[in-house]
């Protein structure tokens, strides 16, 4: 009986070393098709890009950049575990100084009449309002403000959002990544765009989410007619007709409400529309205009005249950029990067143009994970585009805020994961993993503000 016991470890451990030196072997092909190597181990591992190509001025790589990044002096000032927000601003009216300023009129109760709006673009990471909601929230609870934001018109993004109700009847939506009927040149705020016909409608509602979300006092309709168009809008106060004038501009439409429940129905003409607003009347407000799949070149083609409107209608104390999960894939060519650099140079750029008094920030790349043979790692490419997204914040003159550090750095998404406040397609985030990312940036914020008033005294 013992022999028999003996013989079967023996088994068991010639597997086993049998398994292990398998692991040595190189990839294995079958035509086309990449075997997976072989890790009994794997599920006990995190493995990241061991890549430390860094870029420098003329895209040419370097070691000697401070970690991995282009370094800047304001990194000394911070408190150790806050990630730092790099402000390589060369203007006061558009630099990070002058955003905590205005977070400051709040505190001091000198806040002009208008909130501090703050415009979050980005890709599918927050989508649904993941990470912004929650920011949204930690703003509005210390410097005041109250509802949601932007929404948009008639889009499973507004349905997708856990503070907001949206049902809609007889409306076309036009957005970007759906090229067949979209047209730059309709396109509003958020590269997207609705057409209507008389008896569409729209209604929004808040619901049980956030606390500073569930009452606004105001709905903004953003829209364009090129004809005289009427409207009814319906609160529960009553309805109200609006009769709109031509126009090749875009116009908004303000309603004051009691309660968060307004629906808008057109009743003549063919108006465009482009989103409602619902906000309080001061404090912060925080917009997200989230598109999936995107890498955020295409903002560059916004109209600018439709930019400047919106500058006009709705000021944008700051605005971020947040792309790069889209502007690489798994395999990244070595051109991807400066490619992406070069167009998301024009989007800046732009913006910068149609936004001439509004700060700007890149907000770079979360990790993303990638399958290393049988190991989910940080996926190759990722590092370099972290580098290279702070070089494009430097050359422009833009604040730079390092996602993919605030998150933890190599392998997080995977840490991530395996904890449960993450998606296992190692892209996105589950709600509770962008509460603790807000939590993080609300905290660079507030860091940014006091480092920001010690300079003042000094």
């Amino acid at each position: 009986m013992t022999g028999n016991v003996n013989k079967t470890f023996m088994f068991i451990a010639f597997v086993v070393i049998i398994l292990l030196l398998m692991h040595l072997l190189p990839p294995l092909r079958i035509g086309e098709v990449q075997l997976r190597n072989v890790d009994i181990l794997s599920d006990l591992s995190i493995v990241s890009d061991s890549s430390n190509m860094q870029l420098t001025d003329n895209g040419i790589a370097n070691n000697s950049i401070r970690n991995g990044l282009l370094h800047s002096p304001s990194n000394a000032k911070w408190q150790k575990g806050i990630e730092p927000i790099e402000d390589y601003s060369t203007e006061l009216q558009t630099s990070m100084i002058q955003f905590y300023s205005k977070l400051d009129s709040i505190d001091t109760h000198k806040q002009v009449d208008h909130p501090v709006r703050i415009a979050i673009y980005g890709d599918s990471f927050i989508e649904g309002d993941i990470l912004v909601a929650e920011l949204r929230e930690s703003l509005q609870a210390k410097y005041g403000g109250n509802g949601v934001g932007w929404t948009e018109i008639a889009s499973e993004l507004t349905q997708l959002r856990p503070s907001v109700g949206n049902s809609f009847e007889n409306i076309d939506e036009h957005f970007v990544m759906r090229k067949e009927t979209y047209r730059t040149d309709q396109a509003g705020l958020s590269e997207r765009y609705y057409t209507t016909h008389p008896g569409s409608w729209t209604t929004f509602t808040a619901t049980s989410g956030m606390p500073h979300a569930r009452l606004w006092n105001q709905t903004s309709l953003f829209l364009k007619s090129s004809t005289p168009s009427t409207l009814k809008v319906t609160t529960d106060n009553g309805e109200k007709i609006y009769t709109l004038q031509s126009s090749d501009r875009v116009q908004v439409l303000n309603v004051r409400l009691s309660t968060p429940n307004v629906s808008f129905r057109i009743l003549s003409g063919q108006p465009i529309l482009y989103g409602a607003c619902h906000d309080g009347l001061k404090g912060v407000c925080v917009d997200n205009f989230s598109m999936r799949g995107s890498s955020g070149v295409t903002l560059a083609n916004l109209p600018p005249s439709t930019l400047a409107d919106f500058n006009r209608l709705r000021h944008y104390d700051l605005i971020i950029l947040e792309y790069g999960a889209n502007a690489i894939s798994e395999n990244p060519k070595p051109d991807d990067i400066k490619w992406y650099m070069k167009n998301m140079n024009k989007v800046i750029r732009h913006f910068k143009q149609c936004f001439p008094n509004t700060t700007l920030m890149v907000m770079s790349t979360p990790d993303r994970g990638a399958r290393v043979g049988n190991r989910i790692g940080t996926m190759k490419g990722i590092k370099e585009l972290v580098v290279a997204q702070q070089k494009l914040a430097r050359d422009n003159h833009v604040a730079f805020y390092n996602l993919y550090s605030a998150m933890g750095g190599e392998g997080s998404i995977g840490r991530l994961v395996k904890e449960n406040h993450a998606s296992k397609d190692y892209i996105h985030m589950k709600r509770s993993g962008g509460a603790m990312l807000a939590s993080t940036i609300m905290k660079s914020i507030e860091e940014g503000r006091r480092i920001n008033n010690l300079n003042k005294h000094e």
